[in-house]
């Protein structure tokens, strides 16, 4: 929830990780809010969080979802990164 009581949108994420991109100094990002996103997700599910659970946070309809964007993540033994 926002200051307003409002749900949070997708145009005030991007806006505001924007900003803070460009407050950095980043000309020419490369990277916004998805990508912070999808970092997030990876990280939870190397640290060994439920793929179920980490579908919940992200809002997938569907594990079949969560699964097909971080299988490379999930089908990785323990300990191991794959490239």
């Amino acid at each position: 929830m926002g200051e307003h009581r409002a749900p949070l949108t997708r145009t005030w994420a991007y806006t505001t990780v924007s900003e803070a991109i460009r407050g950095a100094g980043i000309e020419k990002p490369a990277y916004g809010p998805h990508v912070l996103r999808h970092t997030f997700a990876t990280r939870q599910l190397r640290a060994g969080i439920a793929p179920a659970i980490v579908k919940a946070w992200l809002g997938h309809e569907d594990l079949a979802i969560t699964f097909r964007v971080y299988e490379h993540v999930i089908a990785a033994p323990a300990g191991v990164r794959p490239v």
